[in-house]
């Protein structure tokens, strides 16, 4: 689809980060992303142990994509991989590859208050998007931000044009998908004014504060909306619906392997 020409010159940072679980499905995500130049920021993990992430369920290994991990070796490999599958227009901005040892263990605490959630897996995937949020801050400037999954689609057209001057009105809304929601909130992927999302991005950091000073059980939906609220951040339903791994084989373990695409 041709851009609008009066949407030439906007620009929307995605940011995409963690392990390299793309698929077919982050495809539909992509094609739905117009009236805006995109312009990638990536961070995944490198020399992960997978005994450590995923304990028992081992099957979810099947998620990261096996052409990434047989063949992206560095940063260089690694633009290599991205730019040979994406998107026409889209840029490739920033890639790196960040050490599995680099993340600071002494960012997680002791948490008898928790619900359902796994501190380190919690504390590195909000660490690592804060990262990836660091990264976008040396580039641009940019109009909107998106943080996303390479496992995630999005069923309907997202209008970035149209959603950047309804969010210039409102500058501390952020549009998310309106389903799957639990605690009214939606990780899959999240849109934002940039100072907004720098924000969401360094959710990380006040963690500890709201657990061990004021309470709020680290559930991870739970804590980032209170942590969101707190700086008068909001959302509503702007009835865009995700996708996560709808595109696949299910396996008689309960476990699952993508459809992988162009990605493989």
């Amino acid at each position: 689809m041709a851009m609008d020409p009066q949407c030439k010159n906007m620009k929307t940072a995605l940011l995409v980060f963690g392990l390299p679980r793309f698929c077919q499905e982050f495809n539909t995500q992509l094609d739905k992303l117009q009236n805006s130049e995109i312009e990638w920021i990536v961070a995944i993990w490198k020399n992960y142990p997978p005994e450590v992430m995923f304990g028992e369920n081992l099957w979810r290994n099947k998620l990261n994509t096996p052409t990434w991990e047989n063949t992206v070796t560095d940063n260089d490999s690694a633009r290599e991989y991205l730019e040979a599958r994406m998107p026409e227009g889209h840029v490739l901005r920033h890639v790196e590859l960040v050490d599995w040892n680099d993340f600071p263990n002494i960012m997680i605490s002791d948490y008898p208050n928790r619900i359902s959630c796994e501190p380190k897996n919690f504390f590195r995937q909000h660490w690592m998007l804060k990262i990836c949020d660091m990264i976008r801050q040396m580039y641009g400037p940019y109009d909107l931000v998106m943080r996303s999954r390479g496992d995630t689609g999005i069923a309907r057209p997202v209008l970035l044009d149209q959603i950047h001057q309804q969010l210039i009105n409102d500058p501390k809304r952020i549009v998310i998908a309106s389903n799957h929601r639990q605690c009214d909130f939606n990780d899959l992927f999240t849109i934002g004014l940039p100072d907004t999302m720098s924000t969401y991005c360094n959710v990380v950091e006040e963690v500890n504060h709201y657990n061990l000073d004021l309470g709020v059980p680290l559930n991870p939906e739970l804590m980032v909306t209170t942590i969101l609220k707190s700086h008068g951040i909001h959302w509503g339903d702007d009835g865009y619906l995700a996708t996560i791994r709808t595109m696949g084989q299910h396996l008689d373990n309960n476990g699952f392997v993508p459809d992988f695409g162009i990605w493989n």
